[in-house]
């Protein structure tokens, strides 16, 4: 079973190899999150020629040739040139990914990309170990049906109030539970827009707040 985690990438390096578009995609969520990226390829397909801000290296992969980063995609079209390229990328501490080769590789870290769903700051996160990318993608789309841009801009308005939360409540615990409560009760009725949500967690501060206040006293 892998350990789930979410890097942060803003400004570190990360190396592809290959041009196709597998690597493309690659190269994009890498760009996404903030990352330089370096590919290294004899050939890049268009959508990567579009990516001004991508360095390219033009060659083959040779044994020596990969730069140092924190992060490697091997997405060649040849197994055999992948897991070499791994097997260096290891040993220059990079964290490694084998684009269609779900295989163990002795002393090489290897981490999956799992099927993505974004919509604004939420990041949900499919994976089938594997066994069925496939079904990772169906599930995905299952879930852009109920997690779409209302919940997103859901998610910015508790963004919003989080420190008038913290500022009114001083307890972590009452914090929790404050936003347990609220979040429960509103936050996935289909009748609320962010705007009602807004109103809705002010007033329970507000409630919060007095009843608080009547215990004090």
């Amino acid at each position: 079973m892998s350990y789930p985690i979410n890097l942060e990438l803003e400004g570190q390096e990360c190396i592809v190899l290959g041009g196709g578009t597998i690597a493309h995609r690659k190269v994009r969520g890498l760009l996404d999150a903030g990352a330089h990226v370096t590919v290294i390829a004899p050939e890049i397909c268009e959508q990567l020629r579009r990516e001004t801000s991508v360095r390219w290296i033009n060659r083959r992969y040779a044994f020596g040739c990969l730069p140092r980063g924190v992060l490697f995609i091997a997405a060649t079209d040849d197994a055999e040139v992948n897991r070499l390229a791994a097997l260096e990328a290891a040993n220059k501490h990079m964290l490694v990914n084998i684009v269609n080769d779900p295989d163990p590789i002795d002393n090489v870290v290897r981490f999956e990309n799992p099927s993505t769903l974004r919509s604004g700051k939420l990041l949900l996160a499919i994976s089938t170990g594997g066994t069925s990318p496939a079904l990772s993608r169906l599930i995905r789309q299952r879930l852009e049906n109920v997690f779409n841009d209302d919940f997103a801009r859901r998610l910015d308005t508790i963004s919003n109030l989080r420190d008038e939360v913290k500022n009114s409540l001083d307890d972590p615990k009452a914090r929790v539970e404050f936003w347990r409560n609220v979040l429960r009760e509103h936050f996935f009725d289909q009748n609320i827009d962010s705007k009602k949500l807004e109103v809705l967690i002010r007033n329970a501060l507000a409630c919060h707040r007095t009843q608080s206040q009547n215990r004090a006293d």
